[in-house]
């Protein structure tokens, strides 16, 4: 379920707190939490149940007790500790992996989140939902031959509760920093025993920004948010199971969180200018989505039918001043007052007719048919400048379609009672077109003809395979080798005042993975490592065209590699303390890919991605009910430009938390970034300017909850 933005006032949100009272659902049983074995880890996301070990790919799962120990809210928190996955910061947000970036203004990002089996775009999806999860698997890779369209890096499974026969739930309620305010509530249980389940949950968050606007004193980056959700499920028979999913979500940035500096300046700004910018205009996003999902799923003998039907609509509207900096003026000798406004709409329907194998088969297998039917309505979007004496108004209202229809299938044979084989693959046709029309005109004239127009269409047609073989050295110790290929579609820049088809199409991006790893699973102590080679052809690059620095297009790279190794686990070293640790080292090499200002970044490594990561982390509960938790993260040199001028030296990072927990009643204080870390979390180019976003700087929490 997702999370929706709403503007509530501090009295507003104030009764919403006690109202619902208590920040996150209950961590755990204190008794719970005192057993040694850590236990066998079941995961979905090749679409059959499967156990963690047995999975030929890296993968990381993330329980609720985990995600609320860490006080985790959104997307970039969910994959700060985990092995070659980062979420990028700033307006336009993201996840990137192991090489593979987003793009922006496209409908193409290399890992797709799903929140109760509905697809969202991970741009979007910075807001996940607080209550109502069970856990989320985390598959890097690609995952294309299952999940098709946008799989290329890996996908993002939340998956959440579903309610039985026993009423349960808990509200609760947090205040931290620039006075943050959180208030939500989730329950479940079953209206009818055995037949009829119904969970409810939602949330409310306020927080004051910390950014000033110097023309006015006012906070520039404040956020609100709330949600809704609903599932509901129904069990006619014991062979059928209906399975019915809706949320509803709103999201208020009043807000401009990037800083607009030369480049001169960079890695000169100092932490107080840091905080200032000037916006003669101010800022707003708002973000709307309503989700829902159908899953009907019928048991026969030898397998199983299902059938699921999502959709999912999405409304952003954004108004951006970009004559702003960190009390530095933007000077640029042809145009100022800058201002960008962003509207678009987007509908997505999908529907997959599924054929699985059950318990009773002898060995697993997955296959279907999957239809997806997507639509992005830009406009107006543009930007409004002064010049001469004359506002004048750049506008781009576009339309972009996508049609996707595949079959896939996938089979795990086993070949001994130790050895099994994986096959795979996925045909997929995606159709594209795209339609744009580019007016340039002074405020309060007829704009007439556009100055230019586009109306293209293309097809992208390609088989997607995956091979994998998996060995029990023991019943503990499984080897594993797999390779797969992932495939993003291209597509059109709609975002372009001129030039011919070519100049505006870019190509697909694919790449082909060798993976080879080991995973054990002890009563103690599990843990997972990986070692992967990916090949990239067609990397798609996101710039900013050097003529005109508000043109934002994608365009090919020739190749690129990526190498690395991954290393997770979890070790229980006694009843009371868990042990968590993550590595990664990642290597990164563009090929052939000269910039649109004759740059040639032959060799650079790929923006985006951390040289390594190292996480680790530990949770101490106490007989008598009380617990901590610390996390450490080290993140290393992150590129921001395929120049690779632009960086963020490694730092660390630290989070705690202390509570107490007994009888259902949690009451708890956490401190996130607990030195108070300076660091950018994302810089984009700008000609001979820069935009930064700074990470959040030391943030302070107290919360109580109440579970029943």
């Amino acid at each position: 379920m997702k999370v929706f933005t709403l503007s509530l006032s501090l009295s507003e949100a104030a009764a919403a707190l006690l109202l619902l009272s208590a920040a996150n659902p209950a961590i755990a049983d204190e008794q719970t939490k005192q057993s040694v074995n850590l236990g066998e880890v079941e995961v979905t996301a090749n679409k059959i149940s499967e156990n963690l070990k047995d999975v030929p790919q890296s993968i990381s799962v993330v329980s609720d007790t985990e995600l609320q120990e860490r006080e985790v809210k959104n997307v970039e928190e969910l994959v700060k500790t985990m092995p070659n996955i980062t979420g990028v910061g700033g307006m336009y947000e993201g996840i990137s992996t192991r090489g593979l970036n987003p793009s922006i203004y496209t409908s193409s990002n290399p890992v797709t989140v799903y929140v109760g089996g509905v697809a969202q775009s991970n741009k979007d999806a910075a807001y996940i939902p607080v209550t109502n999860i069970d856990h989320v698997e985390v598959l890097r890779g690609p995952s294309s031959a299952i999940y098709g369209k946008d799989s290329i890096g890996g996908i993002i499974n939340i998956v959440l509760k579903e309610p039985t026969n026993e009423w349960s739930g808990s509200v609760g309620a947090e205040y931290g920093s620039h006075k943050y305010m959180l208030g939500l509530f989730e329950t479940s249980g079953a209206l009818i025993d055995d037949k009829l389940f119904l969970g409810l949950n939602g949330s409310a968050s306020k927080e004051n920004g910390w950014i000033i606007n110097d023309l006015n004193g006012d906070k520039a980056n404040d956020k609100k948010n709330y949600n809704f959700g609903l599932n509901l499920k129904i069990v006619p028979t014991d062979r059928f199971t209906i399975k019915i999913y809706g949320d509803l979500f709103h999201r208020q940035d009043d807000s401009l969180d990037e800083l607009f500096i030369p480049k001169s300046r960079f890695g000169n700004i100092s932490k107080s200018e840091a905080k200032h910018i000037n916006l003669e205009t101010p800022a707003r996003v708002k973000q709307t989505s309503s989700s829902g999902a159908l899953d009907l799923k019928y048991e026969f003998d030898k397998f199983d039918v299902t059938s699921a039907t999502t959709f999912r609509r999405a409304k952003k509207d954004g108004l951006y001043d970009e004559d702003f900096g960190s009390k530095i003026t933007y000077l640029d000798p042809d145009h100022y007052g800058l201002v960008t406004f962003l509207n678009s709409k987007n509908d997505t329907f999908s529907e997959e007719l599924r054929f699985s194998s059950n318990d009773e088969q002898s060995f697993k297998w997955v296959g279907g048919l999957y239809y997806e039917n997507e639509k992005q309505v830009f406009g107006p979007i543009g930007d409004q400048y002064g010049d001469g004496g004359r506002t004048i108004v750049e506008d781009w209202p576009s339309v972009n379609r996508a049609q996707t229809a595949s079959v896939f299938g996938q089979i795990i044979y086993p070949i001994t009672s130790k050895f099994d084989a994986t096959l795979g693959g996925r045909y997929q046709q995606i159709r594209k077109h795209t339609k744009v029309d580019y007016f340039s005109y002074e405020l309060g004239h007829n704009p007439g003809a556009p100055a230019f127009s586009m109306d293209e269409k293309a097809t992208f047609r390609t088989f997607l395979p995956k091979i994998a073989l998996g060995y029990d050295i023991t019943d503990e110790l499984n080897i594993y080798a797999m390779y797969s290929k992932g495939y993003l579609a291209g597509g059109f820049n709609f975002y372009t005042t001129g030039g011919s088809r070519e100049d505006n199409k870019f190509d697909a991006q694919t790449s082909d993975d060798y993976e080879i790893g080991v995973k054990g699973s002890y009563e103690s102590f599990r843990f997972s490592t990986a070692l992967f080679y990916m090949d990239i052809k067609g990397t798609h690059i996101f710039y900013t065209d050097p003529n005109n620095p508000n043109i934002y297009s994608t365009a090919n790279a020739d190749k690129s590699k990526s190498m690395g190794v991954e290393f997770e686990g979890v070790a229980k070293a006694s009843k009371e303390l868990d042990i968590n640790l993550a590595a990664s080292l990642l290597r990164t090499k563009y090929g052939d890919y000269i910039n649109k200002d004759g740059t040639n970044n032959k060799g650079n490594k790929i923006e985006k991605n951390p040289e390594y990561k190292l996480s680790l982390g530990a949770s101490y509960y106490a007989p008598m009910g009380i617990y901590t938790r610390l996390d450490g993260n080290m993140i290393g040199k992150t590129y921001f430009d395929a120049q690779n001028k632009l960086a963020q030296k490694s730092y660390f990072t630290a989070d705690a938390k202390v509570g107490y927990l007994k009888d259902g009643f949690d009451v708890y204080f956490y401190v996130k970034n607990l030195t108070d870390k300076e660091y950018f979390s994302h810089i984009r180019d700008r000609a001979s300017n820069v935009l930064v976003t700074y990470g959040k700087g030391r943030t302070l929490g107290v919360g109580v909850r109440y579970s029943f």
